[in-house]
Formats: C-alpha cells, sequence, structure tokens
C-alpha cells in the first residue's frame, strides 16, 4: 500500500515536471509573434464615404488613401462582440446616454460595444450591444443618422468593410502631421470604373486650366 502511494505521488510529480519543461520550450515561440493591430475601415453606403475622425469631428466623409483619418483599430471579444477604437487618437467609438454617437478614451463600458451583423445585400450593419435596438448609421451629408430612422431609411444603416493587418513598426506612422485632403472618389465596386472616373475628372481640370491660360494670353495680345 505504501509502495504504491509513494509510485503515485512520483507520478504526480513528473507530470508537473513535464508541464514545467514543455512551458519554458514554448514560452521562445510566443516571443516569435509579431505584435499588431487589425485594422477596418468602413465605407457608408448613404454618404459614399468612409467613417472618420477629423479635427475632433465625427463623420462618414472621409477618403479611402487617409489611413490616419479613416482606420479604426478593432478589438475583439468573446461572442462576436468588438469595439473600435480610432487608431490615431486612441478613441473608442460609442453610443452615449441619448444614443447619440461619440468618441471617448474609456471604451470599456457597453455603450461602446458592437456586433456585426451581415444582411442579405452583402452589406454589413453595426448593431449596439448596449441597446439592440441601435445601429450604427450616417446620413447623405455624413451626419450621425437617428437610429429611430433604421425602418425608414436603412440604406444609411449600411457600411462595407475593408480590413487589413498593421505590424507593429508602422503602428505609429500616423503621428505625423496628417497630409492635406485630396479630391473625394466616387465608390465604385469595379476598380477600372474608379480609375476610369478619376482620370476624366483629371483630364477636365487640365483641359480647363489650358482653356483659362489661352484666354489670357489673348487678352495680353
Amino acid at each position: 500500500m505504501r509502495f504504491m502511494l509513494l509510485l503515485s505521488i512520483s507520478i504526480i510529480f513528473a507530470i508537473f515536471d513535464n508541464f514545467i519543461v514543455c512551458s519554458f520550450l514554448l514560452q521562445p515561440k510566443a516571443k516569435i509573434q509579431q505584435l499588431g493591430e487589425r485594422h477596418w475601415q468602413l465605407y457608408n453606403r448613404c454618404s459614399r464615404g468612409m467613417l472618420q475622425t477629423y479635427l475632433s469631428h465625427l463623420n462618414a466623409n472621409g477618403i479611402e488613401d487617409q489611413y490616419c483619418l479613416t482606420d479604426w483599430n478593432v478589438i475583439g471579444e468573446w461572442g462576436g462582440k468588438f469595439r473600435l477604437q480610432h487608431a490615431r487618437t486612441r478613441k473608442f467609438l460609442c453610443f452615449n446616454k441619448r444614443a447619440r454617437i461619440t468618441l471617448r478614451y474609456d471604451g470599456e463600458d457597453e455603450k461602446c460595444r458592437f456586433i456585426e451583423e451581415i444582411h442579405d445585400n452583402g452589406y454589413s450593419r453595426l448593431r449596439s450591444i448596449w441597446k439592440p435596438e441601435l445601429y450604427l448609421g450616417f446620413n447623405g451629408k455624413g451626419r450621425y443618422q437617428n437610429p429611430l430612422s433604421y425602418h425608414m431609411r436603412p440604406k444609411c444603416f449600411d457600411w462595407i468593410k475593408s480590413s487589413r493587418y498593421i505590424p507593429e513598426e508602422e503602428l505609429h506612422q500616423c503621428d505625423r502631421p496628417v497630409m492635406k485632403r485630396g479630391p473625394k472618389l466616387e465608390h465604385s465596386s469595379h476598380p477600372y470604373e474608379v480609375f476610369r472616373k478619376s482620370f476624366m475628372k483629371q483630364f477636365r481640370v487640365d483641359e480647363e486650366s489650358n482653356y483659362l491660360r489661352k484666354n489670357e494670353r489673348e487678352r495680353e495680345h
């Protein structure tokens, strides 16, 4: 009986030692993993612009290539919940007590948690965990859309998200001054259409400039 007890104790210690060794061996692998963030850009169907923070104002008039204004760090949680933190200002997207959208540094409140719903039209809708009847929406001018109009103007609550991974060494690039915003490109699901429209706009601008310069030369003569 005593022998069996000693054998059992030996087995327990052996298992414990193996656990310690395995933990030690796995530790270097954890250090190899790169740290970074998963960023989203959110395109609003109604405003035809990106969700952004510009000069402390929140709107949906952002331009796709202005990452420092339109990038949102996605912090995932259990059950599909997530929080959106602006990549540059580090403020969280939240509802306030009046059910209006706002930005705050403290994002631990339930008002700052959302869940994504994919609808049949292919668009995503961001639903509040705090009050499930609240959805994130913006109107055609890029301003906040009252959630009470969800059933009357569902288009303004539709989003297309673009997701990409940002390595740790690139996370602080937005600490530099923000570049001046350029002309807003019309959104299209076809890259060729986007390029064509952008090219034609540039062509019209150059053509008008040449026309004005020609008229000025004629006036001088």
